[in-house]
């Protein structure tokens, strides 16, 4: 294969020499191959977007996760290609610290292209909605409430707030609910109905108001009241 140029890597607290022109072959043999993607690239993934949308993500695990990744691609590499040499086996021709490498490039090109938003979509449900309620697309969003609240964005505390009454200064408005624009389409919808929620995330969210879902100001209000309890004013 004609690999020659080296670098040195840090490798569990120490140093290594590492082959670049093999660590670029397999990182190119992984990204390319159908195979290794659906099987084992996907669900790292959508691991990882998961872990980076709860608050849990972690670089040295990405570079764990990829690691078994760039194993399992170097055992594919050399059963498809064979050994350039007798008697190597593919845990000497893609060493350690080679591996590594390669999963480490893999981890920091997953952290750029996921603060780009580019594995959005691999995200659950959920989280989706939470990253469509951030930065700019915030400021898209349409809530259907009913007329005595209304749903604003905190930016202090980074959530969102069901307030009562809809109209009147903050001193004056209670808190319903904090919540992320999941929970808080759901609260909507499971408290009020149907008809309410975010209406440019879901198509059932335009639908007519029923009789059967709509609530006169005066049961609202006793509805609002019994909910409120001890609550904190806004």
């Amino acid at each position: 294969m004609g690999w020659a140029e080296a670098t040195q890597v840090e490798y569990d607290g120490g140093t290594t020499m590492t082959d670049t022109h093999a660590a670029t072959e397999l990182r190119l043999y992984i990204d390319n191959d159908g195979t290794l993607y659906r099987q084992r690239t996907t669900s790292i993934l959508k691991n990882l977007i998961a872990k980076r949308a709860r608050g849990q993500y972690k670089h040295d695990l990405a570079v764990k996760l990829f690691g078994y990744l760039v194993a399992e691609g170097a055992k594919k590499y050399v059963r498809e290609y064979g050994s350039p040499g007798p008697g190597q086996s593919w845990h000497q021709i893609f060493d350690a610290g080679t591996r590594r490498l390669v999963a480490e490039e893999m981890a920091r090109y997953f952290e750029t292209e996921a603060k780009l938003g580019h594995y959005n979509r691999l995200l659950p449900k959920k989280y989706q909605l939470q990253e469509a309620g951030s930065g700019h697309a915030r400021k898209k969003l349409q809530w259907k409430t009913p007329e005595s609240i209304k749903v604003v964005w905190s930016p202090m505390n980074q959530t969102y707030l069901a307030l009562w009454p809809s109209h009147g200064s903050l001193e004056d408005q209670q808190v319903l609910k904090v919540a992320d624009a999941a929970e808080m389409a759901g609260w909507l919808r499971d408290t009020y109905g149907a008809a309410y929620g975010l209406v440019d995330l879901a198509t059932t969210h335009h639908a007519v108001i029923t009789q059967g879902h709509r609530r006169s100001p005066a049961q609202l209000d006793r509805e609002i009241k019994a909910a409120l309890g001890s609550r904190r004013r806004f």
